[in-house]
């Protein structure tokens, strides 16, 4: 109510600045003017306690700023700390290779890559590798770098490179090439991999659990991979299982 409204900001008031209100009151020798008084320096009071509450909305807001800003720049630092000193090309360059060789669901696979980046040099550690490729993920160069290495031959499967030895086989024994309907030619682009089949199928590997009925699984997995039939999906997966192997052993 106003009478409360008047008891605050009577309170609010320093003793000094009390003293010479009820002084300018006694001094008022109409009723009608003393309520004048009060009522307009009641109004003063409003707006400056309007100003104040505004000034510290606004002290506030800018101290929240601050912080944002300090996580922010802390959250960047813990970052770059993290991934370690700055990678050259050749260290970006091997990381896609080792991610596209040893694709999600392998095992050891964070210890594959980084022993492929020491075998050439590059001292890495775990850690290291594990927070690049989650900097790269949330960005373009990963998948940049990756559509560099779609010819080399870890994107392609044994009946691949068959296949392609088959195609110059009979390229050299007739200069006409085989007949578009031969099987040498179709063999090929079937078992080859891009790197977006490989990327939906690593997807697709995590995405369906092993915990399903085999066949419904594979058959869920191939639907996930564009321009791959179930078989195709279970040869690809058998042969990388059998590279890790490979390498395990040697």
């Amino acid at each position: 109510t106003e009478m409360e409204e008047i008891q605050d900001f009577a309170l609010a008031l320093e003793v000094s600045a009390l003293e010479d209100l009820c002084a300018r009151l006694e001094a008022t020798a109409k009723a009608g003017a003393a309520e004048g008084l009060i009522r307009g320096e009641l109004g003063e009071w409003r707006k400056r306690r309007a100003e104040e509450k505004e000034e510290q909305d606004r002290q506030r807001q800018e101290a929240r700023k601050v912080e944002e800003q300090k996580a922010s720049e802390a959250k960047g630092a813990a970052a770059a700390a993290a991934t370690g000193a700055p990678w050259s090309t050749e260290e970006m360059g091997l990381l896609a290779k080792g991610l596209q060789k040893f694709p999600g669901g392998t095992g050891g696979r964070w210890a594959l890559i980084t022993q492929l980046l020491h075998s050439s040099g590059f001292p890495r550690s775990e850690q290291e590798v594990v927070a690049k490729t989650k900097e790269l993920s949330e960005g373009q160069s990963l998948r940049s770098m990756g559509a560099k290495l779609t010819t080399e031959n870890t994107f392609q499967a044994p009946k691949a490179k068959s296949a392609a030895a088959k195609a110059d086989s009979a390229k050299a024994a007739s200069p006409a090439g085989p007949s578009p309907g031969s099987s040498s030619e179709k063999a090929a682009p079937s078992a080859e991999w891009t790197p977006e089949q490989q990327k939906a199928l690593e997807g697709a590997l995590q995405k369906h659990p092993t915990s399903l009925d085999k066949n419904e699984r594979w058959r869920l997995i191939a639907e996930d991979v564009p321009g791959k039939t179930k078989a195709q999906c279970v040869e690809r997966f058998k042969f990388l299982r059998e590279q890790l192997s490979q390498q395990k052993k040697g």
